[in-house]
């Protein structure tokens, strides 16, 4: 991780020229996973391309520090006290005058990020903090609005999100996620017609929060009960007892056959094979602020089926480059996936024009101009 954050420093900040924006990147960084990870790799690589040099110091995700409740286990708090330390030492030798930083939703990341935005501004320099999850639970909203007092600047992603900070007293720009270089290029997409097996695809960290019960009870359900298809879940479990939960509910209803654990994948190119591969993509998140993988299908032409939650109502228009099902409503979501399954002409109408509408909303190069665009107001 710290040698991913070295490599970039030195291909695309120590080279920087006059016309170039040099700014400090705050943020989880591959080989992480996740959103937030995906986000700043993205902008990472499409930064040069837009006048753009990025120096990115890389902070960890806090899920592993927490304990059931949320609370930082001791050794969690003494992992963040050694990397707001790292900060601090980066700050002082090499930091931008301009701080681009992500705001973690956890509480115990939080606490460090609001930290190291404190820290920016003690420095007199200038600080973007750009929110993924916006919570209006316990003393975040505070914290926010003691942000924004100390000269910061926030940067939502979801128009939900930006509504949710206004009603609490923030102001916040609003710039969409980006997708990733590697599920721009289409030549080598497979038709869905070339794909043997019905394979629904669920990408990211999984359990009944994403709505992966519905998914394997959709497919004992009436609608697909007699179908073929697959469920094929990559990623990490959500929780500890996740895995457990979702393999028992497969068990239970008798397709643990039709459904395959995969690990994370953290290369794109592979990534990209697994969209090829798949039919549909489902996900029907019992919550969500705007999921990358959403836009990684979309881009691949591949056709969604999914929940209205967060901000992937802002990327799709349900019947025309989705679909849209009900919470909770597995009956409704096998309805949905085998409308699809059964109509290959369907399928290819809604995935152009998912195509068509993730590239106008989340092309990388437009969201490096967006950003590019707010950073030039710093001096």
């Amino acid at each position: 991780m710290q040698g991913y954050a070295l490599k970039r420093t030195v291909l695309h900040s120590e080279g920087a020229t006059p016309r170039e924006k040099l700014v400090g990147l705050v943020s989880p960084l591959p080989p992480e996973i996740g959103g937030v990870a995906s986000v700043a790799d993205a902008l990472l690589r499409a930064g040069p391309r837009n006048g753009m040099s990025y120096v990115p110091f890389s902070v960890p995700p806090t899920s592993r520090d927490r304990i059931g409740g949320g609370l930082p286990t001791l050794r969690g708090a003494a992992r963040q006290g050694l990397r707001l330390a790292a900060f601090l030492r980066w700050l002082s030798n090499r930091g931008p005058n301009l701080i681009h930083l992500m705001l973690s939703s956890t509480r115990p990341g939080l606490l460090r990020d609001g930290l190291m935005a404190a820290m920016v501004r003690l420095s007199g320099r200038s600080c973007i903090c750009h929110i993924h999850v916006v919570r209006e639970s316990g003393l975040r909203p505070w914290v926010y609005r003691l942000l924004q007092a100390a000269g910061c600047h926030f940067v939502a992603i979801t128009t939900v999100g930006q509504n949710t900070l206004a009603s609490r007293g923030v102001d916040a720009r609003l710039i969409r996620n980006p997708c990733k270089d590697a599920f721009l290029d289409l030549k080598s997409r497979l038709p869905n017609s070339d794909v043997q097996a019905e394979r629904i695809l669920f990408v990211g960290a999984f359990g009944p929060s994403k709505g992966c019960l519905e998914i394997v009870d959709a497919l004992a359900g009436p609608h697909l009960r007699r179908s073929s298809s697959v469920l094929r879940i990559i990623g990490p479990p959500e929780s500890s007892r996740a895995a457990n939960t979702i393999e028992r509910q497969a068990l239970r209803n008798g397709v643990r056959d039709r459904v395959e654990f995969v690990p994370a994948i953290t290369d794109p190119t592979q990534l990209r094979t697994e969209y090829m591969g798949a039919t549909v993509f489902c996900l029907p998140s019992h919550h969500e602020a705007s999921p990358i993988t959403v836009l990684e299908a979309m881009m691949m032409e591949l056709p969604v089926v999914a929940t209205p939650v967060g901000g992937i109502p802002e990327l799709v228009v349900d019947g025309e480059s989705a679909v849209l099902v009900p919470i909770g409503d597995s009956g409704a979501l096998g309805a949905a996936l085998a409308s699809l399954l059964e109509a290959p002409a369907r399928r290819r109408s809604l995935a152009r024009a998912a195509r068509r509408a993730a590239v106008q909303a989340a092309h990388p190069d437009l969201i490096a101009r967006q950003w590019r665009e707010l950073y030039d107001r710093f001096k």
